[in-house]
């Protein structure tokens, strides 16, 4: 039996006082209100002789059973995530965010690699600003941008975001020493990742449901040969990836390495795997994600 009120006694004639007999370990009745409250682990059905007292004397007995049922289990809401991730970044943890007056310094990575992203001063990101399904999220304004210095984003790799553009036009979620982006691609505000031979996959330019205008659930995995773009947890045309075997250590989040492009909108979580998360990890993970930022009506019906 879990804690609270499990029987409220009540009486008539302005009682001022309660009893009981027979209550099973942990359980007690207040004096004063007549509530049986506490936990108790003896199971079963227990008789309790309960009275009622004011200044005219006692109650006759009153017999009650008391039914004490074990509890059943409970599902931790803790994410399915794979236990393999190399950075995990999440703004609804705000033990993960350090800032003063909301302007965050470090972003703390959950995935015990340690690739934590940290802000030049000037250029912090907000916190405090702005929620989606009353989580927070970390707003970007155009000139704002960390960098997980340590961070090598291998060919073989997965990475799942949500995010949300403010603007139209060029502005990067991730970049990576110029072999990797992803992004706004161009005026339109699609979807775009960018691989370092020259490589670019638009998401379905010209057409409103692939903007980022909305809180979007994307991701992109990429097989060391070829890159899949997702919105929403559908697959797009596969591209090319082209990034070669030697990446330098460095994920720029929120802008492109040398001529900005900076991203404007909010940034809610990012996952990266340096491994190809296919069925069942991918679609589990977007469920996750859509699931914990309130997007479940932006999957396909039948997405986990």
């Amino acid at each position: 039996m879990t804690a609270g009120i499990h029987y409220q006694a009540q009486a008539l004639h302005n009682p001022t006082s309660f009893s009981a007999t027979g209550l099973p370990d942990g359980l007690t009745i207040d004096p004063t209100t007549g509530a049986i409250t506490g936990h108790s682990t003896s199971v079963g059905d227990h008789n309790i002789t309960l009275t009622a007292s004011n200044l005219s004397g006692t109650s006759p007995d009153k017999n009650v059973v008391l039914t004490v049922a074990p509890a059943p289990p409970l599902v931790e809401t803790s994410p399915f995530l794979p236990s393999n991730m190399n950075l995990w970044l999440d703004a609804a943890d705000s033990a993960t965010i350090t800032h003063s007056s909301n302007a965050v310094s470090n972003w703390t990575d959950k995935s015990g690699q340690g690739n934590h992203a940290t802000a030049t001063s000037g250029q912090e990101p907000t916190t405090g600003t702005r929620t989606i399904n009353n989580a927070n999220t970390l707003d970007f304004d155009g000139s704002e941008a960390l960098l997980s210095s340590n961070f090598v984003l291998n060919n073989t790799h997965s990475i799942f975001a949500v995010v949300s553009s403010d603007l139209n036009g060029y502005g990067r979620i991730l970049n990576s020493e110029g072999y990797y982006y992803l992004g706004n691609g161009n005026g339109n505000n699609n979807l775009a990742s960018f691989y370092g031979s020259g490589n670019w996959y638009d998401a379905n330019t010209n057409t409103p449901a692939s903007s980022l205008a909305s809180p979007t659930v994307i991701g992109l995995l990429s097989d060391g040969t070829n890159a899949t773009p997702y919105y929403n947890g559908t697959a797009l045309d596969s591209k090319s990836s082209n990034m070669g075997s030697s990446v330098p250590a460095g994920m720029y989040i929120g802008k492109q390495l040398n001529n900005g492009q900076f991203w404007d909108g909010f940034i809610a979580e990012i996952i990266i795997f340096n491994q190809n998360q296919t069925n069942p990890d991918r679609p589990m993970i977007e469920g996750y994600l859509a699931h914990k930022w309130g997007l479940t009506g932006c999957l396909a019906s039948g997405h986990p």
